[in-house]
């Protein structure tokens, strides 16, 4: 079989590590670490998370980038304002406006990994113009993109942060489920046929400069490649800091974390005399050999 697209050496969400991933003919032919041949393109992962798409199951496309539009923002940032705002931007409203706007914000949402996008639309306009034109917009960008925020930046990454916080969902489980609501949930939600990274699937995926879905969403890192039915739409530089600390590394990749060890400390009741200088950490009171604990 002849490959368009081997991402090598990736991570997956499901926790799966060192996998390759082959692509031929727009959907994914195999997932399997050390998969043999070649192809045309080639990605190395670097243990790296590969996510399937972004998918936003709830927008409202016609109202994308007119933050400040005639004038008009929403300095209470409360929905009673946004509505009675949307009303006043009414008369403001060409058809040239919102596709420009439209496009705009299809072109941010490809760079970003989101790739599937279902629209609200305004109805209230006797001659439907938001209708017309986001049908237009919707033929010109379905070579790339599946088609109420004023402004953003069409990271889905920025909406699951937020709700991670918002509904103090920070613990190793409900951060996850904050990465699947904007990517398999939302897939399911929508219906998509051939969603997922598995054989068979369409070859739609993100190449993320993070090791896991908990790290995707503490960084909001960039997307390094941005794949779309095998073939690279977008990329963008790996992050790295560039330090000048007295023996400290001069490049810093947030995604690269160093592995912390946990101390081995003492189990055994500790005497007064057993007591450290102040200063000393907590592990250095006991004296016999047992359960791991945090430093400090």
């Amino acid at each position: 079989m002849t490959l368009d697209l081997i991402v090598r050496h990736a991570g997956l969400p499901d926790e799966r590590t060192g996998v390759d991933i082959a692509v031929a003919g727009g959907r994914i032919a195999e997932v399997a670490p050390k998969i043999a041949g070649k192809a045309a393109t080639e990605i190395d992962a670097g243990a790296r998370l590969v996510s399937p798409r972004f998918v936003d199951a709830h927008f409202h496309l016609d109202a994308a980038l007119t933050l400040g539009l005639a004038g008009k923002v929403n300095r209470s940032g409360t929905l009673a304002e946004g509505i009675r705002l949307w009303g006043e931007l009414q008369p403001h409203l060409t058809a040239d406006g919102l596709k420009g706007r439209a496009l705009a914000y299809c072109d941010l949402a490809v760079s970003q990994g989101l790739l599937a996008i279902r629209s609200h639309v305004d109805v209230g306009d006797d001659a439907l113009t938001a209708v017309e034109v986001l049908v237009d917009v919707k033929r010109q960008v379905a070579p790339w993109l599946d088609p109420w925020y004023p402004l953003g930046r069409a990271d889905m990454l920025d909406v699951a942060h937020m709700g991670a916080h918002a509904g103090h969902l920070t613990g190793q489980d409900g951060t996850c489920a904050c990465f699947a609501a904007v990517t398999a949930t939302a897939a399911r939600i929508m219906g998509l046929e051939g969603y997922g990274i598995e054989k068979g699937c369409h070859a739609d995926f993100v190449l993320l400069q993070a090791k896991d879905p908990v790290e995707a969403i503490r960084l909001r890192p960039p997307r390094l490649a941005v794949v779309r039915r095998g073939r690279v739409v977008a990329e963008m530089p790996a992050q790295v800091s560039r330090l000048a600390l007295d023996g400290r590394p001069r490049a810093l990749d947030p995604s690269r974390r160093p592995s912390i060890r946990l101390a081995t400390i003492t189990t055994a009741r500790c005497r007064r005399t057993d007591r450290p200088a102040p200063g000393k950490c907590r592990a250095h009171r006991c004296t016999a050999a047992g359960r791991p604990a945090a430093p400090g």
